[in-house]
């Protein structure tokens, strides 16, 4: 048995969100903070293109990079990685696992923005 996996349209943003993230041990974080992008964006999960390389299924903490500052006061998006891309090694998908109302309302209007 299996449970079907939900259909997720991913839009290509305009402008890639950058981010900063930290991989989950159990319940600690590596001390490693490692920097990507979010290039394409869906309801339930992101690709996301970073230069450091990255297990699947490891467990994320990632926030959004407002101008040079972290965007503080947002809080932190919980994040699985589910696939890793065979053509850019570069590139994995996530599935977020635990978002703040904010940063979802944020990411939504990006969402609509770019698929326009």
């Amino acid at each position: 048995m299996f449970l079907p996996k939900p259909e997720d349209d991913f839009v290509v943003l305009i402008q890639e969100i950058p981010i900063y993230y930290t991989v989950l041990k159990g319940k600690h974080l590596e001390e490693i903070v490692c920097q990507g992008k979010i290039i394409k964006l869906s309801a339930h999960g992101a690709e996301i293109c970073s230069k450091q390389p990255i297990e699947l299924f490891s467990n994320l903490k990632i926030n959004l990079v407002m101008g040079t500052k972290k965007a503080k006061g947002l809080g932190d998006i919980y994040a699985k990685v589910v696939e890793k891309s065979v053509d850019s090694p570069n590139h994995f998908g996530i599935r977020f696992t635990g978002i703040p109302p904010e940063i979802a309302a944020v990411l939504y209007y990006l969402r609509q923005f770019s698929s326009d």
